[in-house]
């Protein structure tokens, strides 16, 4: 039997030192280290099962995460029954790759852990860290796009010069896909940090996620707090990428809304927002970032136009299938609107309606809604917001892409702090020291005959 400390501890420090243990386990035997969390979920879950079951115990299902169990077991179904695209993989396989069920597994072993102070705040001296560590990358990347990319992900590993990867994708060697990402990386400067050993949104998931839970306590010092601002904005702002720099800004405000005079600290967040964007862009070019460029190709560019195309094409393909879906799977239809013009359904709350219909589709969306009431009350309760603001992110960046599970491990910390910090104030207080044991107290003699 597993005890909850073990356990806690266990998932606490992978989550935290997610991004290095991806990359050293990668290195080590070529395996991705979301699959040992998997398999490691399942483990906790059969271990927690028999506990319960033998201590006469349940396991708790809060109902955003019953909403999403329902949500889960619906997208199986479709995938088996309405597209049948799930035909191809086997029983076992199908449960270490789904992210929707991975995602359900963690959720159910953190909704049924207990996680210490002392546990969290030893977290924080892990990913803080880590996040100084990701600006510097992103910052070296601005004038070497390759350094600590991983290569191997998109099948040209092993060439390491700038100029030899744009001469292959001049000459038409390098695959159209992977051609694609290293234009976007090279000439677009999308700078990935440490996050593309992970995916393609960990950087925006993941970076801001661990920098809301960390700006949401409050108990940095002020030269401290100013270094995770900093950070944190160099590796959103350095990504260029919008939806990445909206979440980071949101994650910020948060220091506005849970003031009292509101007025004041909205005065107060427009003049520090200012000067650090100021900061940043000096900082920026300094290290050889073209600021001027991102303004006019990527901040103020018209691909907003492929978000309201995907409002055109829902339109049309979504009354072919509205009750159900299409079972997770583009149709032929939607594939020959979309050719040329853009690659998929941006808006991922359409797109999701799209895949699973009006069933899945409200499943997913009171999932998420209850998700973020359920962390507004926490926060309303603890005085800790961070949490509520990096899920908030998650769910305003569906707005512009479509990225359905949760499966990060900066969201999956920011759930387990909020869940876990009851009082802020005593959170950021030091830990009390362990009453000493009675018999170490020293012997007082008995008072004969003083007291009638």
């Amino acid at each position: 039997m597993i005890s909850n400390d073990l356990r806690a501890k266990i998932v606490v420090y992978f989550l935290s030192l997610f991004p290095v243990l991806t990359y050293i386990v990668l290195k080590a035997v070529d395996v991705n280290v979301s699959f040992v969390l998997r398999v490691g979920c399942f483990l906790f879950l059969a271990d927690m099962f028999i506990t319960k079951y033998r201590k006469g115990g349940t396991i708790k299902i809060p109902i955003y995460l019953g909403l999403f169990g329902a949500f889960v077991c619906y997208t199986i179904y479709s995938g088996l029954f309405i597209s049948g695209h799930l035909m191809e993989f086997s029983p076992v396989k199908f449960l270490y790759t789904d992210s929707y069920v991975s995602c359900f597994t963690l959720l159910l072993v953190i909704e049924n852990t207990e996680f210490s102070n002392k546990l969290l705040k030893s977290a924080i001296k892990i990913v803080f860290p880590i996040l100084l560590v990701a600006a510097v990358v992103s910052v070296i990347q601005v004038s070497d796009p390759l350094f600590f990319v991983n290569m191997d992900s998109i099948g040209v590993g092993g060439i390491g010069s700038l100029q030899d990867i744009q001469r292959l994708i001049e000459s038409g060697v390098i695959q159209k896909s992977a051609a694609g990402y290293l234009t976007v990386l090279i000439e677009d400067k999308r700078l990935p940090s440490i996050y593309s050993w992970i995916n393609a949104t960990s950087i925006g998931f993941d970076s801001v996620g661990i920098f809301s839970l960390l700006f949401g306590l409050g108990m940095f010092k002020q030269g401290k707090n100013i270094l995770l601002v900093m950070a944190a904005a160099f590796v959103s702002f350095l990504s260029s990428t919008r939806w990445i720099m909206l979440n980071f800004v949101l994650a910020s405000f948060q220091t506005v809304l849970t003031q009292k005079n509101m007025f004041l600290q909205i005065g107060k967040y427009i003049i520090v927002s200012v000067v650090l964007i100021f900061l940043v862009g000096i900082g920026a070019s300094a290290v050889g970032y073209d600021v001027q460029g991102f303004l006019n190709d990527r901040l103020l560019d018209d691909s907003a136009s492929s978000r309201f195309y995907a409002f055109e094409i829902f339109g049309k393909v979504f009354p072919l299938s509205p009750v159900l879906g299409t079972g997770g799977a583009n149709s032929p239809e939607m594939l020959r609107m979309l050719k040329g013009i853009t690659s998929q359904i941006h808006v991922g709350w359409l797109k999701i309606f799209y895949y699973y219909g009006l069933l899945g589709g409200f499943m997913y969306l009171f999932f998420g809604i209850t998700l973020l009431y359920r962390l507004r009350w926490q926060a309303m309760r603890s005085g800790y917001w961070g949490g509520f603001f990096a899920l908030l992110g998650w769910f305003v960046a569906n707005l512009t892409l479509a990225q359905f599970d949760i499966y990060f491990h900066g969201l999956m910390l920011a759930i387990i702090f909020s869940n876990s910090i009851t009082d802020l104030k005593a959170f950021r207080e030091p830990e009390p020291e362990t009453e000493p044991d009675a018999s170490s107290y020293p012997k007082i003699k008995p008072l004969h005959g003083q007291l009638t």
